[in-house]
């Protein structure tokens, strides 16, 4: 019997992409003024990234 496929594959294309978008939704609104200029950005680019990463892994 084949095994059945999947409805969304993950890949790290797929890691990557949302986290480029994740950065420039939080980046475009500290531009905007949304988000205080002094908020600082690495530590959420990187929780955010390791957020997508996890979720990654948690859907295979």
């Amino acid at each position: 019997m084949p095994k059945p496929r999947r409805l969304i594959a993950h890949s790290s294309t797929l890691t990557l992409g949302l986290f480029l978008i994740v950065l420039g939704v939080f980046l475009y609104a500290r531009q905007m003024g949304y988000i205080a200029p002094d908020f600082p950005v690495w530590p959420v680019i990187l929780i955010a990234f390791g957020g997508i990463m996890i979720a990654g892994e948690l859907s295979k």
